[in-house]
């Protein structure tokens, strides 16, 4: 894996990471009658920029699932390693940990768990190859 492609699985993974973290579930009835659903209110008086906004938070949710499809299928100690790596990233220091696997296991089970989504994401179109001349 280049230090390119592990770049843009951190990008991917961190994206995933608070798209996953941001879930609440929808309890109760919903709002908006189903023949209406697609056409908020809000949308009437928007400006190109809030439609460029609301595009590219569509497309990072979509790229999330997708992420979020290849991390399932990872085994457990890498998907904990991945989730411990990530809330220590969000939160600026190292305060999160496993009990049963150290430091230096946990950070060695993330760069398998990196080299192991590098195919999965790459068959989804999600890895750019960069190509030296």
């Amino acid at each position: 894996m280049t230090r390119d492609e592990s770049e843009q699985i951190e990008i991917l993974l961190t994206d995933w990471y608070q798209w996953q973290a941001g879930y609440f579930p929808a309890l109760g009835g919903g709002r908006v009658d189903p023949s209406c659903r697609n056409f908020p209110e809000s949308d009437r008086h928007s400006d190109i920029e809030d439609r460029t906004d609301a595009a590219e938070r569509r497309l990072k949710k979509k790229q999330a699932e997708q992420v979020d499809l290849c991390v399932d299928a990872l085994v457990w100690q890498q998907r904990a390693s991945i989730q411990t790596h990530m809330k220590n990233k969000l939160a600026g220091v190292e305060v999160w940990s496993n009990p049963r696997i150290t430091f230096e296991e946990m950070h060695e089970l993330y760069q398998d768990a990196k080299q192991a989504l590098l195919p999965a994401l790459r068959r989804r179109g999600m890895i750019k190859s960069v190509v030296v001349g």
